[in-house]
Formats: C-alpha cells, sequence, structure tokens
C-alpha cells in the first residue's frame, strides 16, 4: 500500500561514523516497513486504491485524534505532547517541523516523543520544510523510520499519502511546496501530484466516505508571518471539492478559518463566507474550514497582523502578543453528531472551538439549511493598476464561468434521488397519469445528499497577463459571460425542470410528501423532453471604449464579486437539495420512479 521513495535514506555526517552504522542499519529496516508497498503519486492513484477503506477499521462510530505542528524539544512541547497523552486518541497527526534539530539525530527525538506519549498512539508524519531535502534539522525518511505509518495508509508515507478509519473518515496529508528524495510536491493544475489528491478526494466520495480532512505543514490563506506558499491552485482544489476540513502548521500561530466557498490572497472577498463561525457552529457541505495550528512548542512564536486583508477570512485567532496566548493542539472527535475541534491550550487559557454539524432541515421537505451571503459594500480604487490586481478580478470572474459550467453538467448528467430534499415532491409535480390520495403523514423523510457539483480547476497562469486596457477588457467579458451563465442557470431552476432531467427508476418513496401516496400510475404517452440551460449572448462593447482607471477597474471587481455572489446561491440551492419548485408542475412521471414506489 505504501510506495519506497527511491531516494536512500540519508544520515548526517556530523554524527561520527560509530552512530551512523547503527542508525543507517535501523533507518533501512525501518524504512522499509514504513514505506513499502504499491506506487502512487506521479503514477496516480487507481480507482480501486482510491476508493478502498481501511477494512480492520469498518464499523467504527466515532473516532478521536489530535494534531499540531512545529514541535521541537521545549518545555511548552512537553506540555503539548502531555496534553495528547491524557487524551488518548486514536492518532495524531504531526503537521510537520518536528525536532528542529533539538534533539539529535532523528532516532533519539523519536524515542523522546516515544517516551512522553507513550507507544500506544500512532504518530501519523508530514515533512515540513525542516525536513525537506534542504533542511540542517533531520530528513523525513529518518524521522518516517522511527515513527512508522500505523494506519495501513496508501501513498508514499510522510509525504504524500493517505488512510481510512472505516467510511467515517479519510485523512490525506501532503507535502506542498517541499522536495523529498529530488522529488519537488507541487501541486499546480496539471501536475501529477494536484492529480494525485484529486483523486484521492474523489475517490473518498465514491467509497461514501463521510468526512475528508486534508493535513499539511505549509499554508496559503493566512494573518500570520507566511504568504501563500502552497499556492492557489491547491487551496482552490481543497475549496472546490468542499474538503470539510484542512489542518496546517507553519504560522507559529492558531487561526481558524470562516467556512469558505472560495478565497484569494490578499483579497478578501465577502461573499467566499458560506459561514461566519461566529456561533462556532458550521453546516456539513457548506464549505471549508482552514485550522492553522503551528505552535506546539517549538521554534518562535508569531503574531496576527489584524490590519491583513486575509485576516477577514478568519473566525478566530491567537498569536504572540495576544493576550491570553501560548502553545497548544488540536483535539478532534467525529461521531454521528459531525466533527468538533477544539485547540486545547498546553501553555495559555486560550481556548476556541467549533463543531462542522449535519445540515438542519428548512420546512416540512428535509433540505439543508442555505446560508445567506453577501457583496462587500465598497470596493476601494487601487492607487495603481498593477497586473497582480488585475489578475485576481480575472480569477473572481472566472470562478463563476467554471462553477456555471459545472452546474451545467451536474444538470445534464441527470438528476438522481438523492439530490431531491427528502418530502418535496406535491401531487401537482406529478404528471396527470400518477394518482395519488392524502392520509396521515409518513416517517420523517430522508435529508437530502446530493451529488458533488465538480468544478473544473483555474486553468495555468498566463505568463504574458499584462496591466493594460486590453486585458481589462477581455476581464469584463470574463464576467459578462459568467453573469449569463448563472442566470441561465437561476432561470433553469426556476420552475423549468420536468421528469426527463431525472434519471429513469431512481426516485423513492421518500421524495414524496409525507401525506402523498401513489395509487395507480401509468406511463404518459410521451415524455416530457429534459431541460437545457438557454444561454442569452450578452452584448458587448469595444475594448476601444474601456477606461484603464483605478475607479474602472474597482467597478470590475465589485461586478466580478457580484457574478460569483450569482452563481453561489445556485450552488447552495442544489447542495441544499432541488424541490418541487424547481419542476414544471406535471412533468414528473411513472417511469421516474423506483421500482415499487408505484403500482
Amino acid at each position: 500500500m505504501i510506495r519506497r521513495p527511491a531516494g536512500l535514506v540519508r544520515s548526517r555526517a556530523a554524527r561520527g561514523l560509530a552512530w551512523g552504522l547503527v542508525i543507517l542499519a535501523v533507518i533501512l529496516v525501518g524504512a522499509f516497513f514504513a514505506r513499502q508497498g504499491s506506487p502512487s503519486a506521479a503514477a496516480g492513484i487507481s480507482p480501486q486504491e482510491a476508493t478502498a477503506t481501511t477494512p480492520q477499521a469498518s464499523g467504527v462510530s466515532a473516532i478521536r485524534f489530535t494534531a499540531g505542528g512545529d514541535v521541537g524539544t521545549t518545555s511548552a512541547s512537553d506540555a503539548s505532547w502531555q496534553k495528547v497523552a491524557d487524551f488518548g486518541g486514536d492518532f495524531h497527526l504531526l503537521l510537520g517541523d518536528l525536532s528542529y534539530s533539538d534533539i539529535e539525530p532523528e532516532d533519539a527525538w523519536c524515542a523522546d516523543v516515544i517516551s512522553k506519549v507513550g507507544a500506544g498512539v500512532p504518530i501519523q508524519l508530514v515533512s515540513g520544510n525542516h525536513e525537506d531535502d534542504g533542511s540542517d534539522d533531520g530528513h523525513i525518511n529518518n524521522f518516517a523510520a522511527c515513527l512508522p505509518d500505523r494506519m495501513n495508509s496508501t501513498g508514499i508515507y510522510a509525504a504524500e499519502y493517505y488512510f481510512d478509519v472505516g467510511t467515517e473518515a479519510r485523512v490525506i496529508m501532503i507535502a506542498p511546496d517541499l522536495t523529498i528524495d529530488g522529488e519537488d510536491y507541487d501541486y499546480e493544475v496539471g501536475n501529477p501530484h494536484y492529480d494525485w489528491l484529486a483523486a484521492a478526494i474523489d475517490g473518498a466520495r465514491a467509497a461514501g466516505v463521510e468526512w475528508i480532512v486534508v493535513g499539511m505543514h505549509k499554508t496559503c490563506i493566512t494573518a500570520g508571518n507566511k504568504s501563500c506558499e502552497i499556492g492557489p491552485d491547491l487551496m482552490d482544489l481543497l475549496i472546490d471539492r468542499r474538503v470539510d476540513l484542512v489542518l496546517q502548521g507553519h504560522d507559529h500561530d492558531y487561526q481558524r478559518s470562516k467556512q469558505l466557498t472560495c478565497a484569494e490572497v490578499d483579497v478578501f472577498v465577502a461573499s467566499c463566507v458560506a459561514d461566519d463561525g461566529a456561533d462556532d457552529a458550521y453546516a456539513k457541505g457548506r464549505g471549508t474550514v482552514f485550522v492553522i495550528a503551528g505552535n506546539f512548542g517549538g521554534s518562535g512564536f508569531t503574531g496576527i497582523d489584524r490590519s491583513d486583508p486575509e485576516f477577514a477570512y478568519m473566525a478566530a485567532a491567537m498569536g504572540d502578543g495576544d493576550d491570553p496566548s501560548g502553545r497548544g493542539l488540536l483535539q478532534i472527535e467525529i461521531d454521528s453528531g459531525g466533527l468538533r475541534l477544539e485547540f486545547v491550550g498546553s501553555t495559555t487559557d486560550y481556548s476556541d472551538g467549533f463543531v462542522i454539524g449535519p445540515s438542519a432541515t428548512a420546512g416540512t421537505a428535509n433540505c439543508s439549511a442555505v446560508p445567506a451571503r453577501g457583496v462587500p459594500s465598497e470596493v476601494r480604487a487601487p492607487a495603481a493598476i498593477s497586473r497582480g490586481y488585475l489578475k485576481a478580478n480575472q480569477r473572481i470572474g472566472s470562478a463563476t464561468v467554471r462553477r456555471a459550467n459545472g452546474i451545467d453538467r451536474w444538470l445534464n448528467a441527470g438528476i438522481l434521488d438523492g439530490d431531491l430534499c427528502g418530502g418535496s415532491l406535491e401531487p401537482a409535480d406529478l404528471d396527470s397519469n400518477v394518482t395519488v390520495t392524502s392520509g396521515p403523514l409518513g416517517p420523517t423523510p430522508p435529508r437530502a445528499n446530493p451529488r458533488t457539483v465538480a468544478i473544473a480547476p483555474a486553468s495555468q497562469r498566463n505568463a504574458a497577463f499584462s496591466a493594460t486596457a486590453i486585458q481589462m477588457c477581455i476581464n469584463q467579458r470574463i464576467y459578462q459571460t459568467g453573469i449569463a451563465r448563472a442566470n441561465a442557470l437561476k432561470a433553469r431552476l426556476a420552475g423549468r425542470l420536468t421528469g426527463g432531467d431525472v434519471v429513469d427508476g431512481t426516485l423513492t418513496r421518500g421524495r414524496l410528501g409525507r401525506d402523498v401516496t401513489i395509487t395507480a400510475a401509468s406511463a404518459p404517452p410521451s415524455l416530457p423532453a429534459a431541460s437545457r440551460t438557454k444561454v442569452t449572448a450578452p452584448a458587448r462593447q469595444g475594448c476601444g471604449k474601456v477606461k484603464f482607471t483605478g475607479a474602472q477597474a474597482a467597478v470590475n471587481r465589485r461586478i466580478a464579486i457580484a457574478s460569483v455572489v450569482r452563481i453561489n446561491e445556485t450552488l447552495d440551492q442544489l447542495s441544499a437539495g432541488l424541490t418541487g419548485e424547481n419542476f414544471k408542475d406535471g412533468t414528473i412521471t411513472k417511469v421516474d420512479f423506483a421500482p415499487g414506489v408505484t403500482p
């Protein structure tokens, strides 16, 4: 299951010959057992691997684990390890930057950790920048030899791998922007590592895995002192695939994001926020929550820049200079009530926590509640029109087009039973050849469980992109296209769907109103045609009329943001579940129902 890297596990020359021979023997044996297995990574994941779940973990009803990064060996990290031991979780996710050479060599550091936590808790590693090929603080292969994989993982342990806990959760660990054994772990569109991650996420969905958690060392959006080192392509992939929780280190502080459906580096886009997390509760499937926990105890302690535009993406944050502040770790529990995360201080009284829980029902139909979204009331004109400002505008506008295309594909693929809210089809929605009666209320209908809308990743960045009036004009046309497609989809969903859009033989009894029973049904002489998205081409002015001014650039950004808001509303509608209101009256026929629903 685990692929062994081609490169030789390294030891540091400074340790001396005697140490070197002993360590080399330990490492070679340990690395073989820790990282041996079938190929993945650059070769990709086979469908069988991607949808497989850990057999011995099946039937698990609750999962408890801890996580944190940037460790070292200090009094603060000792206090954090004690918290790990006291919690007694099923495993611990170590999010990179391990020893900082506080204890050498690597196996001595591992032994110190095990002495504090005990051998009963599997410690699952992923590399940080202090363990990759360019580091002097030890190499990840050596750490992986003495803290080997114990979760029956698939991939390259400590670099790019995942493991399943039954069908309850898939934990994916990656090392973006790091080089390990000569391999650059970059996650850009079209890169094999990007494809590996996408397959690991999609495979979990296909296998019916309930929760997806992705862990890594480096960050992207942050109000700390780091930048978007993992790259926007990776951030977009995690958000577009609706990963439930992303765990990161690197910034030596604690940050918890709002629930996001998109994000832009160095720019706050209010419409990207599905839930601001002010009540410490999120609804599953609405977006992605990022948590940075790089304050386990090692190295320095960094502050939070509350003037950073990216701070507006955060629901909670704590760093150097805050009161209270200090070191700590994450405790996470997953069960039938949802996913609960708590930051537990080891040297501080600061605490934070939240739950990602099942979505609430709405009305009599069992749908998910749709969060309200808004548009920033003001977008300031830039002092100077830079390439980056226009590029950000284009990325925001392009997101609308990509999402609209994904929604159109979702509809055209055929609507399935789980795409509808339970109890949402009423007699008026049914064809005249279907006879129904009304009676006592039946059992609570099943909640909608819609398919994920597959959104294509952003295209590769164009090296020729420039800050010109022509580029501003191109951007405007992208916004116009996005708005036209968003409007067309909204119109299609406003009562224009038909039974022809439903995959034959899929609708179950639970999609009918609780008081509705079908007593007789026959197929109509002719079936309704499937609907189509009818896009009205926008009128366009010549590029010569575009004003290349800061004020116009700000107007363009408002338009781009408004287009994202509009398409997000449609995404929200699909994620909540379709209802009879989305269908043309009288177009759901006998052939749409599963066997046994109609006489």
